[in-house]
């Protein structure tokens, strides 16, 4: 992973912690539940302050408070963070798990609009994982038939190549190029030593894949299936496990049967 977030989108605690440590104190979540307390003994709070005027050191902790709510399930209270967090020195950096959190809380117009923005990035990995969103939307928005391939999938994957391997094979099956399988024949023959990258790289997989299965093929049943083969496969701090987690709950109460 040559980036802080992910290595194919999946965002690992330990390592915006690792990153951060050589620059600040970590900050001990445990004990910071309430951001707006911690300047209490001061007779100050940091949510009376501009964001442009939090220091370094108040910014890292509000994102790390959003991290934390977000893979705790705390999906509202993270937003919260997110938004101070924008237009100051994090908001790069926040970006992407930004972006997910809208998805968690269905505000998915602004999810696009986030998307949208990082694809534009310079960051590579940034702009790879969010034209995989924007694959996404348009799964989403059109939820075909499952008999005619998206003249605008097949045209957002034409013009474009993804960096890593397996990332792009998701992007063929988007665009009726490939099969699911071919995407996890890559996987497996990633370097065994990266085996956090790995579970990274199956939780994203399987998330994306499932999308594909319930919005393009319109297939519950194979969803569900490809869901429960992953699901001990994949990394469990993952933002993208909680995504997959409520499709498949919703999946089940329809015993894979499409709306």
């Amino acid at each position: 992973m040559h980036h802080l977030f992910k290595s194919g989108g999946i965002f690992k605690y330990a390592l915006i912690l690792a990153l951060f440590s050589s620059l600040l104190m970590v900050w001990d979540i445990a004990n910071a539940d309430n951001i707006a307390s911690m300047d209490k003994e001061k007779g100050t709070s940091t949510t009376s302050k501009d964001n442009h005027e939090l220091s370094a050191q108040e910014l890292q902790n509000i994102f790390q408070q959003a991290v934390n709510d977000d893979l705790q399930g705390r999906f509202v209270q993270a937003r919260k963070c997110y938004d101070r967090l924008e237009n100051t020195g994090l908001s790069t950096v926040s970006a992407v798990p930004s972006a997910i959190n809208y998805v968690e809380l269905n505000q998915l117009d602004k999810a696009k609009k986030a998307f949208n923005k990082i694809s534009l990035s310079a960051n590579q990995r940034d702009a790879d994982y969010a034209r995989l969103w924007q694959l996404w939307f348009i799964a989403h928005d059109e939820r075909n038939n499952g008999k005619v391939q998206s003249r605008k999938l097949i045209e957002k994957v034409s013009g474009y190549q993804w960096q890593l391997p397996y990332e792009q094979k998701i992007a063929d099956v988007y665009a009726g190029k490939g099969r699911i399988e071919d995407i996890y024949q890559v996987i497996n023959v990633m370097d065994a030593a990266a085996s956090s990258s790995k579970l990274d790289a199956i939780t994203e997989a399987t998330y994306f894949s499932g999308a594909y299965l319930r919005y393009i093929k319109r297939d519950g049943s194979s969803m569900l299936k490809l869901f429960d083969k992953y699901k001990d496969g994949m990394n469990k701090t993952s933002f993208e496990r909680s995504l997959i987690e409520r499709e498949y709950a919703e999946m089940k109460r329809t015993n894979g049967k499409l709306k």
